[in-house]
């Protein structure tokens, strides 16, 4: 159909000029085949002038209440599963895990059914929180004259979005509540509004750097053989 988003119907003026003309053709109702944008579009439009609006789900994403399976959302099954099973023979040959990211906007029945379907050893959707990604980048940096292992963290899963985590494996530190704490005193203004944990390795935490800015760095550490416990003075950049 060659149908794309109107950004003018977003707009108040963009929706009169829609009425406009539709009382200018004589058409007195008219029926939407879309998805959620459609829909959204079509209430607000209804909303404000009253127009009689039927509507059809029709959306591969299958994101619309009152109905079990929009339209679309069946052949995108199906189209994904044909797909796979081409995937999964290079994968078995070459004995490789292979990646498969599907469409679904914001909901996962594309990512969960398919998945189900064509027999995938895991299954990722919006709907479960996945916490947050940890990745060992294989680097080094010194912090008080000592070599850290450096992470990045990603929060929400996005590349560009990254949180250098700087650890010292010499003391074995379970960071995960510490970690925590980090994001309510410093992450704050990264947006980051997660309660999820991220898994850390072992290991002191000597400095958190965000998008080449140092938010958190160890100034000074005192450790006594006799006590399990570590404390350590930090300073906070704004």
């Amino acid at each position: 159909m060659k149908s794309a988003r109107c950004e003018e119907f977003r707009t108040p003026e963009g929706r009169k000029k829609a009425h406009d003309q539709l009382v200018k053709e004589g058409i007195d109702a008219f029926v939407v085949i879309g998805g959620d944008g459609s829909f959204t579009g079509a209430m607000k439009f209804n909303e404000e002038y009253g127009f009689p609006v039927m509507g059809i789900p029709g959306t591969i994403d299958n994101d619309i209440f009152g109905t079990s399976n929009t339209l679309g959302f069946d052949t995108a099954m199906n189209t994904v599963v044909e797909v796979i099973d081409k995937i999964r023979d290079t994968a078995s040959s070459h004995n490789r895990l292979f990646f498969v990211e599907v469409m679904g906007r914001d909901v996962g029945h594309i990512a969960l059914n398919v998945g189900v379907g064509a027999g995938a050893e895991e299954i990722l959707i919006p709907e479960e929180n996945l916490g947050l990604i940890t990745e060992n980048v294989g680097e080094s940096i010194t912090v008080l004259d000592r070599e850290t292992e450096v992470h990045n963290i990603f929060p929400g899963g996005q590349p560009n979005d990254i949180i250098t985590i700087a650890t010292d494996k010499a003391y074995k530190v379970n960071n995960s509540q510490l970690f925590k704490k980090f994001f309510e005193i410093a992450f704050r203004k990264s947006g980051f509004k997660d309660d999820s944990t991220p898994f850390m390795p072992e290991g002191l935490i000597l400095k958190v750097i965000e998008k080449e800015r140092t938010l958190l760095e160890a100034i000074k550490i005192n450790t006594s053989k006799k006590i399990i416990k570590i404390n350590y003075s930090f300073k906070i950049t704004e």
